[in-house]
């Protein structure tokens, strides 16, 4: 899927959840960070090397930065990159639009219950931490088990009918599920951590003692 094609899928979404739900429901939005998803903004895009120095100019003067007369093109670039605007991302604000407030940082799972309307954006090639990734694997299962004529058109009606279906239960499963795998992923971090500094100190004794062999 495209960007463009994601972003209208967002706005799409979006609205019909906002109209599902009411005004005062609290929507999470959990995606992983596909380029498609992160395109950004055109007033936030930071200037290309290819840009003739006329445009780097016109980008800078945009966001009130003041540029040299007889700036180089790579200081024009320097100064562009050292003052770029804070990232705003076409999704977000496609997701505003419906009163679904945006928050893109890399979270724990375990902070997902503690915000309300968010959109998360999870940590790159760690797809073992994305809940969905169980749900999409769960709804493969069962429009293979149940897809008898191997039609188009069935995989569609079988795959809408398995989201359809699908409850609190099972999706509170999958939250939990990763929750697990990162409280796995923290205990591993920190026993990596003790075991590092177990081996620095030993390291440091026996410089200590080959010190004192030699004085």
């Amino acid at each position: 899927m495209g960007s463009k094609h994601f972003v209208m899928w967002v706005d799409r979404t979006s609205s019909l959840l906002r109209k599902q739900l009411g005004k005062r429901e609290k929507i999470v939005l959990v995606i992983d960070n596909a380029p498609c998803h992160n395109r950004l903004t055109e007033d936030t895009m930071p200037p290309k090397r290819a840009w003739r120095k006329e445009l780097i100019t016109e980008s800078l003067k945009r966001h009130r930065v003041s540029v040299p007369t007889k700036a180089t093109k790579a200081e024009l670039l320097e100064l562009a990159f050292n003052n770029l605007p804070r990232k705003r991302y076409v999704v977000d604000e496609e997701a505003g639009k419906h009163d679904i407030d945006i928050l893109r940082s890399v979270f724990a799972l375990s902070n997902i219950y503690l915000l309300s309307k968010s959109i998360f954006s999870l940590p790159v090639k760690h797809c073992i931490f994305n809940p969905i990734e169980l749900a999409w694997a769960c709804m493969k299962n069962y429009v293979r088990d149940n897809n008898i004529n191997f039609r188009l058109s069935d995989v569609r009606y079988l795959a809408e009918q398995w989201m359809t279906s699908l409850d609190a239960k099972p999706a509170t499963a999958y939250l939990d599920h990763a929750r697990n795998i990162e409280n796995m992923f923290k205990k591993a971090d920190s026993f990596a951590e003790q075991i590092g500094e177990e081996i620095v100190s030993e390291d440091e004794e026996v410089d200590s003692e080959e010190e004192e062999m030699f004085d």
